[in-house]
């Protein structure tokens, strides 16, 4: 493990990451067998609260906020939220992910519909078994991929186990999806509530090889988890009407910059966002499709197995 540390208002900031040698492990979840070791050298995760904590420091941030509509006067623009209150400002960012209020303002309601796809996904942030977290380790260091023929990907890894941590004290992020029918009500297992959710994700789990299934198995009642249908947005590609640089949309993360900067960064993000999220919907696609991914770019190019 690769350790490096900052300083920030005088505390030490300690991020974990991999070597130059580390790889993720992607194997048949059936078999168990290797089907690629992909390098993934110097690879960081975050926990992502404390992390957010952190770059938080110093910031007006307003929790239990709903967004009710925004305008913009070209100059200025203001969001106004369901307990009445308003806020205006120079630039609104909307980072409000899949939801679509700055979205339809912007593109206009018939253009910021999200487009569900045949995929829908479970997942669970699990603190496993003292057994259980040994067996993971026997899989990999910190994360793997198991691709099952039946069409399901399963990722899991390590959330939480630095030191003083013991295995049977360190977090799992675990994660499954497949194929289903766009048509399919995800609410009625959504519904059911944490234990219908890990009841159907251990069910899944049961044409996995037995050490992949003792690790979903393992998964203690009562542990949170979530379930939902998976879908996509493209940007249009006329791009959208900023209000002289007043209002935009961002991904993961918003830059400050200058209004000139807000139609140089959106000629840049549009199309590039446009090429990402159908890249990434036919990578999603095809890796629950067994016979479309043994025949994919990961699998017939790129990295060596180890």
């Amino acid at each position: 493990m690769a350790e490096s540390g900052a300083k920030k208002d005088g505390h030490r900031v300690v991020i974990i990451g991999a070597d130059d040698d580390e790889i993720m492990p992607i194997r048949n979840g059936e078999t168990g067998e290797l089907l690629k070791a992909v390098p993934i050298p110097y690879n960081i995760r975050l926990a992502r609260k404390r992390f957010l904590r952190l770059v938080s420091q110093g910031l007006d941030i307003q929790y239990g906020k709903t967004l009710k509509s925004v305008l913009s006067d070209d100059h200025h623009a203001t969001a106004a939220f369901t307990d009445g209150t308003v806020a205006t400002a120079d630039l609104l960012i909307g980072a409000e992910g899949a939801h679509f209020v700055v979205r339809d303002f912007l593109v206009g309601e018939g253009k910021s519909a999200l487009k569900p796809l045949p995929l829908v996904a479970s997942a669970s942030i699990a603190k496993l078994p003292k057994a259980a977290a040994l067996r993971f380790k026997e899989y990999a260091s910190r994360l793997m991929v198991r691709f099952h023929p039946l069409g399901y990907f399963n990722w899991i890894g390590l959330h939480e186990a630095n030191a003083p941590l013991e295995p049977g004290e360190w977090t799992f992020m675990m994660i499954k999806s497949w194929n289903s029918p766009v048509d399919e009500d995800v609410s009625s297992l959504r519904d059911g509530g944490d234990e219908a959710i890990l009841q159907d994700l251990q069910r899944r789990a049961q044409p996995f090889e037995e050490g992949i299934k003792e690790l979903w198995e393992s998964i203690p009642t009562g542990t949170k988890c979530w379930h939902n249908l998976l879908s996509e947005w493209i940007p249009p590609e006329e791009g959208w009407n900023n209000y002289n640089g007043t209002v935009t949309l961002v991904g993961d993360a918003a830059h400050p910059m200058t209004f000139p900067a807000i139609d140089a960064y959106e000629e840049d993000m549009i199309p590039r966002a446009k090429e990402a999220v159908k890249g990434s919907t036919e990578n999603s696609l095809s890796v629950h499709d067994w016979s479309k991914l043994v025949q994919s770019p990961l699998f017939t190019t790129g990295f060596k197995q180890k």
